[in-house]
């Protein structure tokens, strides 16, 4: 046991022990992105909607425009991007592998900043687990994102776990204007919480602790500022060209207000609470210890989390905070006292509980779900997507880009209804994914009315009724049905035993 551990260490201490991260990244890729790894074939829920927008730009569709959603449109680029590059799923799952390799490599490089190696891998394993929980099925804007921040954070725990401030210049400012850049452009909540948080407890520690002069400070802004304009200007040249400016700011900006759940539920919901509450563990944590000084970066992440995550705690939206976790194995060990050790530990698992953030118990559920996925070949999934094929086939090869997607949208116990139509490669003829998101706005209803564009074929679903009629837009939903039912003739339908979809046609 004396020699292997100094093998060990050796190994990690080796120049291309990166290439051992992005092994794992494969490995983590393949077995957990069940969206878009080539061992199964479920399209995902939230993935299955950024695919699709991604497949809507190769078939020169605008987003916001043709096609709605309210992310960022990076991650609609990127998705185009790997579906340009490989037609389907392989292309984005390649894109991820590199993305999370780079999380990886610098989330075991803050790691090591504290610990020595044994430990750095016990750390990252256990964080590993944590994230698997919060993964959900791969190519969340989160996971994108997660690989612009970890570099940053890196070089910020850096310097203050070595007492400089390299890493907080005018240059590294650019960088970080740039990162900040692309992250905003995915989604504004995350880059405001993990990378805006991050720098202004940056500037503050330059600050407080090496009175960084107002010259340097105004430079670093002013480099900041340049690049996160050299992101903007080719986004908004994009969406100008597309005469598509206003739906741009709308669906970014308006509409994820709307969708955020309003102020009341931006502070009060109660995992929230439970959240802060473990961060609060965290920072006395680390207040016991020599490198208190990175609590100016830590303290800004969790408050600004706090503050702009919204109502609605999904446990993607932590994958961004998976460093916060990091940190708190980390100084766990750094510890010394076991009984300290031992209270912290009850104390955060009590809070997680009361908070229903069963991190552990959600991680545990996903690998079981992967295993029983490849033991039994993804057969449910294979099932529903050659039953809805069989319905979309009837539609001729010509006329396919002419189908409206009336409600066909989640669905629990299956893969998402509304997957079937990236499955079959085609994009609906509709602005809207999903219904749902016009329960929160009308301007989406009034542009999305199918008395007003009379399509060739309609696609919908009586299986959400129960739910829609709960909602205060139910009469329009009534309304609808009545106006199909007098203008479409009904073509085909699934097996009910499978799902419950429809085929019309106009009469």
């Amino acid at each position: 046991m004396k020699n292997v551990l100094p093998s060990v260490s050796h190994f990690i201490e080796h120049k291309y022990f990166s290439f051992a991260m992005v092994l794992v990244a494969f490995l983590y890729v393949t077995f957990f992105s069940i969206s878009t790894s080539p061992l199964y074939i479920n399209e995902g829920y939230d993935s299955v909607i950024f695919k699709s927008v991604g497949l809507a730009i190769t078939q020169g569709k605008v987003p916001y425009v043709d096609i709605f959603d309210h992310k960022g449109p990076i991650l609609y680029f990127i998705n185009a991007l790997g579906q340009w590059l490989i037609p389907g799923r392989l292309g984005i799952f390649l894109l991820q592998i590199i993305a999370t390799s780079i999380s990886f490599i610098f989330l075991f490089k803050i790691a090591r900043l504290f610990l020595n190696g044994v430990q750095s891998i016990a750390v990252m394993a256990a964080t590993l687990f944590v994230l698997a929980g919060l993964y959900q099925a791969g190519n969340l804007c989160e996971e994108w994102i997660l690989a612009i921040a970890s570099p940053l954070l890196y070089y910020l725990f850096e310097d203050i776990s070595s007492g400089t401030d390299k890493h907080i210049t005018p240059l590294y400012g650019f960088f970080y204007g740039f990162s900040f850049g692309l992250a905003f452009y995915i989604r504004p909540n995350d880059a405001l919480a993990i990378i805006g948080g991050a720098l202004l407890g940056a500037v503050i520690y330059a600050f407080v602790v090496h009175k960084m002069s107002i010259a340097k400070l105004v430079y670093c802004v002013s480099s900041f500022i340049a690049g996160f304009i050299v992101v903007t200007i080719p986004i908004v040249f994009y969406f100008v060209y597309n005469k598509a400016f206003n739906e741009f700011i709308y669906g970014l900006f308006i509409h994820n207000s709307l969708y955020s759940g309003g102020v009341l539920g931006l502070l009060f919901a109660y995992k929230k609470i439970a959240l802060l509450i473990i961060w609060i563990l965290l920072w006395f944590l680390i207040k016991e210890t020599q490198y208190k000084n990175i609590l100016f970066v830590v303290i800004p992440i969790c408050a600004f989390q706090f503050l702009v995550m919204g109502a609605r705690v999904i446990p993607h939206y932590l994958i961004d905070y998976i460093c916060l976790f990091l940190l708190l194995g980390v100084f766990l060990i750094k510890i010394p006292s076991t009984s300290t050790v031992l209270t912290y530990c009850a104390l955060l698992y009590c809070v997680g509980f009361i908070g229903r953030l069963s991190l552990l118990r959600m991680s545990e559920n996903t690998i079981i779900e992967c295993v029983e996925l490849l033991v039994s070949h993804d057969e449910k999934c294979r099932i529903f997507y050659a039953e809805s094929d069989k319905l979309l086939n009837i539609v001729p090869q010509v006329s396919q880009d002419s189908i409206w997607n009336y409600n066909v949208t989640w669905r629990e116990e299956y893969p998402s209804y509304s997957s079937i139509f990236f499955h079959h490669n085609i994009t609906p003829c509709n602005k809207l994914l999903h219904y749902t998101m016009c329960y929160v706005s009308e301007k989406l209803k009034k542009e999305d009315d199918i008395k007003i564009f009379c399509p060739p074929y309609v696609v919908l679903t009586h299986a959400h009724d129960d739910d829609t009629i709960r909602q205060p837009s139910w009469a329009r939903f009534a309304e609808d049905y009545s106006y199909i039912e007098a203008n479409y003739d009904l073509l085909a339908k699934t097996d009910s035993t499978i799902c419950d979809i429809q085929l019309y046609k106009r009469k």
